[in-house]
């Protein structure tokens, strides 16, 4: 547990900027083909997808993703490769044995991104130190962005008549009953929903990921806690879904998570 509260804790000291440095040219050298790995049931052939994904389309490594071809005959191959008499429609069709039932297109194709994606998260974890490189490098890019420039951001106020909106005299009055311009409200106004357009970004990511694993060591701290200092559930400051969800659980019973340290 030591050890792992302090990975979670040093996460967000992560350097944006080094981190997506990292990624990106993690990215120019190996791209997102996913090589056969050990231990994990793939399907499709990687044989000339590199030829393909490189030397046919001008993305190179950027884009590609687990590039693999003949998917779907890899798995008939494997687990529908017999036919059964089907009294409904009364044709012999194919038998997939492993789900026990007659050969259904959308569910092998469920099956196999399942499989693959499982292989490519741990392929991706050993490469890149993440699961979600791809996602990562876009949340990562509107992070810096949005610390460099703020609301600023190349494109916004490349219309003249935003110049003259920040010097609009209206906008420069103060707002009745508040100590703040009409232009510095539409300016926290603007910055908010590039942190909302942000935080949107980071779901799915390994930074989300991290939030959510701290939250749950600190609820888990705060249950276990043997000197009787209690949490405020309310001071944690992660704010996803997944926070509202255990904040959630735990309202369900707070006479027990407080005498556990929790308290509302």
């Amino acid at each position: 547990m030591e050890f792992r509260a302090a990975q979670i804790q040093g996460y967000d000291k992560v350097n944006p900027k080094l981190r997506l440095d990292q990624l990106i040219k993690s990215v120019q050298i190996h791209g997102y083909n996913v090589p056969n790995m050990e231990g994990y049931e793939q399907f499709g052939t990687r044989f000339a997808t590199d030829f393909i994904r490189d030397g046919l389309t001008f993305t190179r490594h950027k884009k590609a993703k687990d590039f693999r071809l003949f998917a779907l005959n890899d798995y008939k191959k494997s687990y529908a490769n017999t036919r059964k008499y089907n009294p409904k429609t009364k044709k012999y069709e194919l038998f997939d044995t492993r789900t026990g039932t007659y050969f259904d297109r959308d569910n092998a194709f469920e099956y196999i991104n399942s499989k693959n994606q499982e292989a490519a998260k741990a392929h991706y974890k050993k490469i890149f130190g993440t699961e979600t490189p791809e996602k990562d490098i876009q949340y990562l890019k509107g992070l810096i962005k949005l610390n460099e420039k703020g609301i600023f951001q190349q494109g916004d106020y490349k219309d003249i008549q935003n110049y003259k909106n920040v010097f609009n005299r209206g906008n420069l009055q103060i707002i009745e009953g508040t100590d703040i311009t009409v232009q510095e409200k539409k300016d926290q106004e603007a910055y908010n929903k590039k942190v909302e357009n942000l935080n949107k970004l980071k779901i799915g990511t390994s930074f989300e990921k991290a939030e959510n694993a701290q939250l749950e060591y600190k609820i888990e701290q705060s249950v276990k806690n043997q000197e009787n200092q209690p949490i405020n559930i309310k001071d944690l400051s992660v704010i996803t879904p997944y926070v509202e969800t255990r904040r959630n659980q735990l309202k369900i019973d707070e006479k027990f998570n407080t005498s556990g340290g929790v308290t509302y």
